[in-house]
């Protein structure tokens, strides 16, 4: 029975998303299933091109909608086109390559803070992934910048977001941040997956 006396203790966005995306994030690593699948060149590349049409949508959307200093310093862009170009891509055709459409519209900064959750939460697993493909013998050593963009900072960086989620968490807008951040994971299977519709470009 609850204590009248004691406070209720809110539970926090950052706290929320975690466990309310867990669903959705294992769904998206057991399709993917970058560290017992093989890939060859060609696959990991174009898993590249897929992950840069993500970003290229994703990152102006969060630097149009949350404060500079939650965005700057953090586009994953020119590490994605370093490892194209090391996978043989040209530059023309790194350009041309399609943006990710059908993303949930970041309408307020809840939206935009269930999106940098998503979006920033892959650097932490991205290591893992990084050192696995340096492994692989069909990579370029020195196509892995995207996997590890970070560094050492990996998890200083990851804290900064975490203590910005803990400070915005507001039970009245809340549940805006974990639909968008559901249905970012749920488009991003479907554009990551190749061989299905959500996987094929769009316009």
């Amino acid at each position: 029975m609850t204590d009248p006396e004691q406070p209720t203790q809110r539970t926090n966005l950052r706290d929320r998303l975690r466990r309310e995306t867990r669903p959705a994030h294992d769904a998206l690593d057991q399709a993917l299933d970058l560290i017992d699948r093989p890939i060859d060149l060609p696959g990991y590349t174009r898993l590249l091109a897929r992950f840069h049409g993500f970003h290229r949508a994703i990152e102006p959307a969060l630097a149009a909608t949350l404060p500079a200093a939650l965005t700057e310093g953090r586009s994953k862009l020119s590490a994605l086109r370093h490892d194209l170009l090391t996978c043989g891509m040209r530059e023309h055709e790194i350009a041309a390559l399609s943006a990710i459409a059908g993303l949930p519209a970041l309408t307020g900064r809840p939206e935009a803070m269930g999106a940098l959750y998503v979006v920033e939460g892959s650097t932490l697993g991205g290591r893992l992934i990084g050192r696995h493909m340096q492994r692989n013998p069909a990579i370029p050593a020195d196509a892995c910048h995207y996997f590890n963009v970070y560094g050492e900072g990996t998890g200083e960086r990851w804290r900064e977001i975490c203590d910005a989620l803990e400070r915005v968490s507001d039970p009245d807008t809340d549940d805006r941040a974990m639909g968008a951040a559901n249905a970012i994971f749920a488009r991003l299977q479907d554009w990551l997956m190749p061989g299905t519709d959500g996987g094929r470009d769009r316009d």
